[in-house]
């Protein structure tokens, strides 16, 4: 882990290639913009609190990976 900002630590992750949008279908990429356009504009503490007021934060223990499985729950 790295200091990232803010005196937080998370990961930075680094793509391996470009981004390519024909690998994904007309449904993901939509969900992707709406993402985009819904968080473009938040800082880190505000993704971070709009995050953690989410099931898969609060069910998660801490420092452990947030499983897939809560993508169903999200609220945007």
């Amino acid at each position: 882990m790295q200091d990232i900002s803010d005196h937080y630590e998370g990961s930075i992750i680094i793509n391996k290639k470009d981004f390519n949008p024909s690998v994904f279908s007309k449904e993901e990429l939509e969900t992707l913009n709406l993402v985009l356009n819904k968080f473009k504009d938040y800082s880190s503490k505000e993704l971070c609190n709009q995050t953690h007021k989410e099931a898969a934060y609060l069910q998660t223990k801490h420092n452990d990976f947030i499983s897939y499985d809560y993508a169903n729950e999200i609220r945007i």
